[in-house]
């Protein structure tokens, strides 16, 4: 199709010039050059024992977050639509830090989750519930960026990036509030929500209330974009209604080599295995600012790779547009809603 090709043109001139595409992505090692290592990002102690839910762990960045919270001794909760891959990386991770773990008693545990499912969700959030324990750390990690695949819908009538990167998360938070409530009390401060976003949610200047599933003009950068500014702005107000118990925190882990390519054709794939990783950030770099917003002190909303609190687009700033989407979020996922997280709101 046009878009494709189109998509590919672009693809190819970035491999060839790589230095036109902003300065930031030629520059974004540079920017992150005061960032220290993993292991060294924030007090190791502070996470020793602590709940934490992955979404998005079995590759990329989650799983580089996966495997630092592990190694600091997490009660890991992996948060996985491949039952079979979250096993893999659990047995991966007890057999490496079995000796290392801060403490013997923490565990690993694999939940399944599918994101393109509200139904799933609802699943999840139950069986993390019913355990009755609090939830000090959130990272909602998982995304979807189908570079150059055609419109798909999910089975809830969502287009694939609004559902994925916005409204599944977005039902799983608040489904999960009371557990991030009960980790308030635990003593060790605020417990966190961590969305792992995007600077391409400047791309989007505002959110299509109107054809919210892209129903017509279909563009996977703009269903993406929308879906990033449409995180940005949800989790803004809830923010201001849950913020004095419950950090809610948004990043941008930087241009990161992940997997993004895999619906391009095979040869671009290939190309961009070779070249990009000259520019781009490894997962573990991308993690970096997951794990700074994990163990930060700071109350600010948005971190960009360098793990420094920046602004982001007016519009994802706009206390408005946010209450807007806010409702129109709720509108959507409220019949998977309990009546405990009704409660809160």
């Amino acid at each position: 199709s046009p878009f494709v090709y189109a998509n590919l043109f672009e693809f190819f001139f970035l491999l060839l010039f790589p230095f036109t595409e902003k300065p930031f992505l030629s520059l974004q090692r540079w920017k992150c050059r005061s960032v220290p290592k993993m292991k060294a990002i924030g007090d190791v102690s502070d996470l020793a024992g602590v709940n934490v839910v992955v979404t998005g762990c079995t590759s990329g960045i989650g799983k580089a977050a996966a495997i630092e919270f592990a190694r600091r001794g997490c009660n890991l909760f992996l948060a996985c639509r491949s039952q079979k891959r979250g096993e893999t990386l659990k047995q991966e991770l007890e057999e490496k830090y079995r000796k290392s773990r801060q403490d013997e008693s923490s565990k690993i545990e694999v939940m399944h989750l599918d994101l393109t499912d509200l139904n799933t969700v609802v699943e999840f959030a139950k069986a993390f519930e019913s355990k009755d324990i609090g939830l000090d750390i959130l990272v909602n990690n998982a995304g979807v960026f189908a570079m150059s695949a055609p419109r798909h819908v999910c089975s809830n009538g969502y287009e694939l990036h609004l559902m994925t990167n916005h409204l599944a998360g977005a039902l799983l938070t608040l489904l999960l509030v009371p557990s991030l409530m009960r980790a308030s009390h635990n003593g060790k401060g605020k417990a966190k929500v961590v969305m792992v976003n995007s600077k391409l949610h400047q791309m989007c200047r505002g959110f299509n209330f109107d054809d919210p599933n892209f129903g017509v003009g279909y563009n996977s950068k703009k269903a993406y974009a929308q879906s990033k500014l449409a995180q940005m702005l949800f989790t803004k107000h809830l923010r201001g209604k849950v913020g004095n118990r419950v950090e809610l925190m948004v990043l941008h882990p930087g241009n990161v080599m992940t997997d993004v390519v895999r619906t391009l054709p095979w040869m671009v794939q290939k190309a961009y295995g070779i070249v990009m990783p000259i520019f781009l950030l490894t997962p573990e770099e991308g993690a970096r600012s997951t794990l700074h917003a994990a163990t930060c002190k700071d109350s600010e909303f948005y971190f960009d790779s360098n793990c420094k609190p920046t602004r982001p687009s007016r519009e994802a700033m706009d206390s408005e547009q946010a209450e807007k989407v806010w409702e129109w979020t709720v509108k959507q996922i409220g019949s998977y809603l309990s009546e405990e997280v009704r409660g809160y709101f």
